[in-house]
């Protein structure tokens, strides 16, 4: 369900569990995969992907629904996600195959750049429909990584987004034909395989400085094991 591959420098994790949910089981599956890539040496990045319709399609509901008050829960583990890419020492991609909702695109948004397919799928946050509040910590990272009026146009409105209108407002970086993506992505991250170490960690610890404060495990150390 969650494949890792290494192509030269460059660490892919593909995510092929449906619609790629989040769970407890699932969050842990996802951190043992981005645990086997920071214990690698020498230069590196990593591109995160789904299979199908889906990149991921938030927390799983189902889950919410057989387990009652397990919302926060469900959000811990997303944040735990979030930091643990932030403080990774090394370039991360979303690599969008298709659609990124709701929790999935607060994912993508984790990562340090976004890839999109251009011919089908959507990002969308649906939150303000659905009844779910974004988290400090969510919150925090959806306005460091988006312009006024990106977060304006996905979080008040909940609209889904296309690849073409989501790299007008800056929510990804490149939008790409599905016949191109994956070729495309993984030469981008080729290119920054080699940015990884101290000052890679210790850049993306200050750029994402608020989000990271804010993610749960609270008062965890930032302090990077290797530096």
């Amino acid at each position: 369900m969650y494949q890792l591959e290494k192509h030269d420098h460059v660490f892919l994790l593909t995510m092929n569990n449906n619609e790629n949910r989040f769970n407890p089981s699932n969050v842990e599956k996802i951190l043992e995969k981005i645990d086997e890539v920071e214990a690698s040496s020498g230069p590196a990045s990593l591109v995160i992907t789904g299979t199908g319709k889906f990149f991921s399609n938030g927390l799983d509901l189902d889950f919410l629904e057989q387990t009652p008050g397990s919302l926060p829960f469900l959000g811990n583990g997303l944040e735990r996600l979030m930091k643990r890419l932030m403080l990774l020492p090394m370039a991360t991609i979303a690599c969008l195959n298709g659609h990124a909702f709701a929790g999935g695109g607060i994912f993508a948004l984790a990562h340090d750049f976004r890839v999109m397919r251009e011919d089908r799928g959507w990002f969308c946050l649906p939150e303000v429909d659905i009844g779910i509040p974004f988290t400090p910590a969510m919150n925090a990272l959806l306005t460091a990584q988006l312009s006024p009026l990106a977060c304006r146009q996905a979080m008040l409105t909940g609209r889904r987004l296309t690849a073409q209108e989501s790299l007008e407002l800056g929510i990804i970086d490149r939008a790409v034909p599905q016949d191109g993506l994956m070729e495309q992505v993984m030469a981008f991250a080729a290119q920054l395989a080699n940015k990884r170490g101290k000052t890679m960690f210790a850049t993306k610890n200050a750029l994402y400085k608020q989000v990271i404060s804010l993610c749960y495990p609270f008062g965890e150390s930032t302090q990077h094991p290797k530096y």
